[in-house]
């Protein structure tokens, strides 16, 4: 048997002349235990193996003749020879610029819906164009498409070129802009300068000042209080000491503005700048004796001349003026906001004007900041030739700037002629959703169905909230004022819910009723009567007829009902739960006869 060392010796030289391969089939002599391959059987030895130090086993192994491999040369051993086949050299590519670092994904290679979603977080969501989905009537225009324009989040646009656009477009989606010509000769060599940003305006809000701030330099004047000496007893009755100094005092005075610009001149402005605007608003402010603000540029003696006081002359002059001048149209204007609406419409020929420019509308606010008899005259008139395409309405006569509404005997002197309720009723087929604010009657539906009746259309209305302000009834004096402890008030609430509850049967589609009444100077505001009809479900007042119409209207709908002795405590010192859900109408009566 070969020595061991010199069969290392000799595997090392045939490694080096030819290929090996491992084979478990050639028989084979096992290895003797001097070599360094103890036995089975035998303890292992401690002592460092002979031989080469790459065969040396690890510390506790144990010979396996089972575990011995062969090492022979492909031509020794049963395994055909395999032809040596000509592959092309294989080569890895070198980078031309060795200095270049391997690219990587970053910010910019990140989709839209990822930057969207971060600027979402950073500046706030974008403001749909249209309404909510939601059953409730009006949206908000206010705030719905305005973004904080700190600086902290504009100089998000120097972040990446894929960011600008993105920040940019929330920074101009809704401008406000002073209704003067200056400001609007201003604005339009700003966006003229900058006309990439014409494209991010969606909703454009011009208001119109009705002062204007002047600074005027006076000498300061000092007064100075006579020193009282022991021997004076009445030196209090000693005449001031004025002294003038140098130095100069700036005081503001506050004067009617002659700058301001007509609606024509603010129409045209909107068309040429901001072609893609879906929304505008108009804010005519609100003052004692306001001028109201000029429809189109005349020779000047408009701004001298105080307005007629007749209605119906000024509404006649105005349409006789239409006839020949009309305002710039603009295409994409689907809703329309009136704030300050006294200065802006007097009259119908005033709203005519305006529908005619704005040929798309859908959607209309008119608020009106205090009750006026006049105001109300005109509303009448707009709602008798009201534009077929406006499906949404927001009107507010009476603004809660006064804690007290008007009494009735004011609205009562324009009766019959000119009825609020009958004249809105009028148009309530036509809308998808009415919002409401000032004194309402049951007319309202009575006149809305009597208009299906006798035209047939398919009624669209979704959605109606009606903030009562008042309740029109008969005449008495005594019991004008709203109030949870006026029980004709009661009486004619409660009625108005019963026919608003009839309207479902003609009204498919209605699933939104909100009326509801505010009194600021309740002593217990908690049990100011409403009635909240949504999801087929309905809370608020409740009475044996007002359930009994609403199993009629709707049979699968349910009324919250609770017949409990806890309606005196409601409001009360030291009541802790809120607002009721169920208020009995009964119980409205002896909440009268206590007060």
């Amino acid at each position: 048997m070969m020595d061991p060392a010199r069969q290392t010796t000799t595997f090392k030289q045939k490694q080096q002349d030819q290929p090996a391969v491992f084979s478990r089939e050639t028989p084979h002599q096992p290895t003797p235990p001097s070599a360094g391959f103890p036995d089975r059987h035998t303890k292992p030895s401690t002592a460092p193996p002979t031989g080469s130090p790459t065969l040396a086993p690890k510390s506790g192994y144990r010979y396996r003749p089972e575990d011995d491999i062969l090492v022979q040369p492909l031509t020794q051993s049963n395994y055909p020879a395999t032809p040596k086949t000509p592959y092309p050299p294989t080569s890895l590519p070198v980078a031309s610029n060795p200095s270049a670092k391997p690219h990587t994904n970053g910010l910019n290679d990140l989709p839209t819906e990822i930057h969207d979603a971060i600027i979402d977080h950073l500046a706030g969501s974008l403001g749909s164009l249209g309404s909510p989905n939601s059953r409730q009537s009006i949206r908000n225009w206010s705030h719905a498409m305005r973004h904080p324009r700190r600086k902290q989040l504009s100089d998000l646009a120097l972040v990446s070129k894929t960011w600008r656009p993105l920040i940019q477009e929330r920074l101009y989606r809704h401008i406000k802009i002073k209704g003067t010509r200056s400001e609007l000769e201003t604005c339009g060599d700003w966006f003229l300068t900058h006309t990439v940003f014409q494209s991010y305006v969606r909703h454009v809000e011009v208001w119109v000042p009705l002062f204007e701030i002047s600074l005027e330099a006076r000498p300061r004047v000092m007064l100075r209080t006579p020193t009282p000496s022991p021997t004076q007893e009445n030196y209090m009755l000693q005449a001031p000491q004025y002294s003038y100094s140098e130095s100069v005092t700036t005081t503001t005075r506050a004067s009617r503005t002659l700058d301001n610009a007509t609606l024509e001149e603010i129409f045209g402005c909107t068309k040429v700048l901001f072609s893609e605007a879906y929304v505008l608003t108009l804010e005519g402010g609100h003052c004692k004796k306001s001028r109201k603000i000029q429809h189109f540029r005349t020779d000047g003696s408009e701004l001298k001349a105080p307005y007629l006081s007749d209605a119906a002359v000024e509404e006649r002059r105005i349409t006789e003026l239409l006839q020949y001048r009309r305002f710039p149209e603009h295409q994409r204007v689907s809703t329309l906001i009136l704030k300050g609406s006294w200065n802006i419409i007097r009259c119908a020929a005033d709203f005519q004007n305006l529908a005619v420019a704005l040929p798309s509308i859908r959607e209309w606010h008119c608020i009106y900041a205090k009750p006026k008899t006049d105001a109300c005259k005109a509303m009448c008139g707009v709602f008798r030739t009201f534009p077929s395409t406006i499906r949404k309405v927001n009107l507010c006569l009476e603004g809660l700037n006064g804690k007290q509404p008007s009494p009735l005997s004011k609205w009562r002197k324009i009766l019959p002629q000119f009825h609020i309720c009958k004249d809105l009723g009028r148009i309530l087929p036509q809308l998808e959703s009415l919002s409401y604010t000032g004194h309402i009657c049951r007319s309202l539906f009575n006149s809305a169905n009597a208009e299906i009746s006798s035209t047939c259309n398919i009624p669209r209305l979704k959605s109606v909230d009606l903030f009562v302000r008042n309740v029109c009834r008969l005449s008495n004096e005594m019991d004008d004022g709203p109030s949870i402890h006026n029980w004709p008030f009661i009486e004619a609430f409660e009625s108005l819910v019963i026919e608003a509850i009839n309207s479902l049967t003609i009204y498919t589609q209605l699933e939104y009723i909100r009326i509801r009444f505010l009194d600021l100077d309740s002593p217990r505001p908690l049990l100011n009567p409403y009635w909240h009809f949504e999801n087929n479900h309905a809370t608020g007042l409740w009475s044996h007829k007002i359930v009994a119409a609403l199993k009629r209207a709707r049979p699968s709908a349910t009324c919250y009902v609770r017949e409990d002795d806890d309606f005196m405590r409601v409001g009360a010192p030291g009541w802790t739960g809120g607002r009721p859900k169920s208020l009995q109408v009964v119980n409205y009566a002896s909440l009268a006869r206590v007060f």
